[in-house]
């Protein structure tokens, strides 16, 4: 195991021994540091996910508004059919 040593306020301390009070503090802080954690990597994910997709997008021809809805209601139009036909089987 390894020893971390960090100051931290007052406040913040006196806060966590009261909330924390007979239970293993080493235990609670690993577990705030693993989400601290997975919670950083997450928004790396997320931001490269982000980057990869406007620079996909900045290949790609603006798509005209009207035919991206007509497309959608075309769509939905097809699921509903596809829907009452099961419904009939």
């Amino acid at each position: 195991m390894a020893t971390m040593n960090f100051s931290l306020p007052d406040e913040l301390k006196a806060r966590f021994d009261a909330r924390f009070a007979g239970r293993n503090k080493s235990a609670v802080l690993a577990a705030c540091l693993e989400a601290a954690i997975e919670k950083d990597e997450a928004k790396a994910r997320g931001k490269l996910a982000f980057d990869k997709y406007m620079q996909f997008r900045s290949t790609r021809s603006p798509v005209d508004s009207a035919l991206l809805q007509n497309t959608l209601d075309e769509l939905r139009r097809e699921a509903l059919e596809d829907g009452v036909r099961q419904i009939k089987a």
